[in-house]
């Protein structure tokens, strides 16, 4: 393939609403409740900038990482054929590079960042690069592949969150956060892709689990921690709007149908994150402006 029709293949992703969501919409989600919780006043332009950043070079980055370093699994993905891309052991130069020259585009914002919101970015490019990257390459340990997933969203909506309040929220909130954060990965990574994960001989949670059932079985468990764990805190809000991702869930285990709806599953997982994000959203908003 030459080069150019790999390019437009690397770039033809930032399409896909859920890509945006995974990055930009939780740097925007962490700097809104920030400024919801703190009364401090969002800097916008520089958050539009760097939303935009990350819904198209910071997208480019991550998933170009993800994918040249994925070949062996994603090759057998149907996912990856149909909504995602493979990237072929013949295009992961052309892959690497376009994911390093976006990281490059950052640079501006080095500047002006405080000093907490650029600590957290450098934690989140080096934790893909550690999910990612052989030797260490923690995807592909068991158990470690989910508690290491969370890279990809957690640091991006704290820096979101430090970018405004120019602090962290307390660790409550991040630990709750990771929670939610481990139980999407359980669902939209090994209970969809661990016969495919099974086949390139990786050794994940899922296949240790042996089913995508189990998998979502863990995964339920994981969510109930999470939503005990928002009670002690006093969260309401967030366990009655979090009460769809229980249905999700239950409805999923009941049918058992990963085999022949993978696709259909992934897509309804982040229409059902988009729900829960507005609906909790709009309710702080509404509760800050005092309806």
């Amino acid at each position: 393939m030459k080069t150019s029709e790999s390019i437009y293949k690397f770039f033809k992703i930032s399409r896909y609403p859920y890509i945006w969501i995974m990055t930009g919409g939780q740097f925007f989600c962490g700097a809104y409740l920030a400024s919801l919780f703190t009364n401090e006043i969002i800097p916008v332009a520089l958050v539009i900038l760097m939303l935009l950043w990350f819904m198209i070079f910071g997208n480019a980055f991550s998933c170009g990482i993800n994918d040249a370093f994925d070949f062996e699994s994603d090759r057998l993905n149907p996912r990856k054929r149909d909504i995602e891309i493979t990237a072929t052991p013949q295009e992961k130069s052309v892959f690497i590079k376009i994911a390093l020259l976006s990281l490059l585009t950052f640079l501006p914002f080095t500047l002006i960042l405080n000093q907490v919101a650029l600590a957290l970015f450098f934690v989140w490019v080096a934790g893909i690069l550690l999910y990612n990257l052989p030797p260490v390459r923690f995807k592909r340990i068991p158990f470690v592949n989910v508690l290491g997933g969370p890279v990809y969203g957690v640091p991006v909506a704290l820096m979101g969150y430090a970018l405004v309040a120019g602090s962290l929220p307390d660790w409550s909130y991040i630990t709750l956060g990771t929670l939610l954060a481990i139980y999407g990965l359980l669902v939209t990574g090994d209970a969809l892709d661990f016969p495919f994960d099974k086949e390139a001989g990786w050794r994940t949670t899922g296949v240790i689990l042996g089913s995508s059932r189990r998998v979502f079985m863990v995964a339920l468990l994981v969510l109930a921690s999470a939503i005990t764990y928002s009670i002690w805190l006093g969260l309401w809000p967030l366990v009655a709007i979090g009460s769809v991702f229980v249905l999700f869930n239950l409805y999923e285990i009941w049918l058992d149908r990963v085999e022949t709806h993978r696709l259909q599953i992934f897509r309804n997982f982040y229409i059902v994150s988009s729900i829960f994000w507005f609906l909790l959203l709009n309710h702080y908003t509404l509760k800050i402006i005092g309806f």
